[in-house]
């Protein structure tokens, strides 16, 4: 335990041989956003001497401004002095910065150091940060609501990183159009929605992909689930999703209408990967077509449909080995009802057809089709590997069905998900619903694999 003032009768060591040790020379940040708060570091101090030492002082050198911040033994501020640590004993420091825009478009490098004065030695401790500025988007000063509109027909550039906290709201007969190689980062409880005739355009190309994910950069949030809500097209207008990743969310994207009126919303080579929910939902009557999307490691559902609508999948792999949690739900459903806030069973038509595609996992059954006779519900599955306990002997519904084969995934723990040379899906899709790349923009063959990607 550390102590501002010893408690224990250790001999007071004024030697100029008595140093500290740090349990590092250097407190690294990574990239962070300018006027966003970093998360905290901690550095450790020890007193490896027999008795007792005395830190005359310690600061913050001042090399970066107000940028760095800390906290000495449970004390905030900049300059302590008079500070005991007993033999063999410890202490705790820790770190944050907030960087200052610059307004350039590329990452800034803030550095500075924490200085330690003992029995006359200097000794430091370097500081280092990489910042970039960044688009902020939030509610307006002074809103009491987190839902704000985005300036109409408004149009994200991919110079800068975009941030987002709140629900920004493309709302009616506006639209929203996202650069090829834009990066957009939301904050916790935030959330893009698109409203009530709205419509988004966030298309990406093979060489420069969107990006959609949680704002924390650190390496341990690379991949951690629900650090955001997701993308919301509710009743949105004709949208389209093409060469993007939306990583780390709650929902990957949601569609929903309430009045029946109907817009599709196209996605063509999207991944939808690290959601703690569902990776798409089509919660209520939406349209929607995936074509060479790769749905994976969801807490529940990578795909549900919940209430009808129209589904269109092509050449998609929702592949689900979820590890944090238990799951109790398949990675793929499918139904032509819901029950509503009153729990009344509502009834919607549902038009779907899935084709050359994977739904597989690492629970014992991935697959559920519910259909309520009091209501339309066409589908068919053509030329797909399906893990499932369901009876999928239906010819009318289930064309050239492998059931519980294993499709032979790279590595799906690691979440690689490209097939093995000796996969059954190699060679095997129907050339009527072939498509000419897969998810990489690689060239399908005169044969086309089964799923998103094209053995190579």
């Amino acid at each position: 335990m550390a102590v501002i003032s010893g408690c224990r009768k250790d001999r007071l060591i004024d030697n100029p041989s008595a140093k500290l040790a740090f349990s590092q020379d250097t407190v690294i940040f990574d990239t962070l956003f300018t006027t966003v708060g970093s998360t905290t570091r901690q550095l450790k101090i020890y007193n490896r001497n027999r008795g007792k030492v005395n830190i005359d002082r310690i600061y913050l050198a001042g090399n970066a401004g107000n940028s760095y911040r800390m906290n000495v033994d449970g004390l905030p501020g900049t300059s302590f002095s008079d500070i005991e640590i007993d033999g063999g004993d410890s202490l705790y420091i820790f770190v944050e910065v907030t960087l200052n825009p610059n307004s350039l478009t590329t990452p800034l490098l803030v550095t500075d150091s924490i200085i330690f004065i003992t029995n006359g030695n200097v000794q430091d401790v370097d500081l280092v940060a990489w910042g970039q500025d960044a688009y902020f988007h939030t509610p307006p000063n002074g809103a009491t609501s987190p839902f704000f509109s985005l300036p109409c027909n408004s149009i994200w550039t991919n110079d800068k990183p975009h941030v987002i906290y709140g629900y920004p709201v493309v709302d009616s007969t506006c639209s929203l159009l996202i650069q090829p190689g834009t990066k957009i980062y939301s904050h916790p409880n935030s959330a893009l929605v698109v409203y009530n005739g709205g419509t988004l355009n966030a298309d990406g190309d093979p060489g420069n992909r969107i990006i959609f994910q949680g704002d924390r950069l650190e390496p341990n949030y690379d991949s951690l689930p629900g650090q955001w809500s997701g993308i919301i097209l509710l009743e949105a207008g004709n949208s389209r999703i093409e060469h993007c990743d939306i990583r780390n969310a709650s929902v990957g994207v949601r569609v929903q209408t309430i009045s029946g009126t109907l817009s599709p919303l196209v996605m063509e080579y999207v991944r939808i990967e690290n959601m703690s929910n569902f990776g798409v939902w089509n919660y209520v009557a939406g349209d929607i077509s995936m074509t060479n999307c790769m749905i994976n490691n969801c807490g529940q559902y990578a795909f549900i449909c919940t209430g009808g609508g129209f589904v269109r999948i092509n050449h998609c792999t929702f592949a689900n080995y979820w590890n944090y949690t238990d799951r109790r739900v398949p990675a793929f459903g499918m139904a032509n009802f819901f029950e509503d806030a009153t729990g009344a069973l509502v009834l919607v038509d549902l038009n779907a057809e899935v084709s050359n595609s994977i739904i597989y996992g690492n629970e014992g059954n991935e697959f559920a089709v519910n259909m309520n006779a009091g209501a339309v519900g066409n589908f068919v599955f053509n030329t797909c590997y399906i893990k499932s306990d369901q009876d999928l002997s239906n010819t009318t519904n289930f064309i050239n069905i492998s059931k519980n084969v294993d499709p032979r995934f790279e590595e799906p723990n690691e979440q690689r998900y490209k097939l093995q040379s000796i996969s059954p899906c190699i060679n095997t899709g129907n050339l009527i619903f072939r498509i000419d790349y897969d998810l990489d923009f690689f060239t399908r063959d005169a044969l086309p694999d089964i799923g998103c990607f094209e053995f190579q």
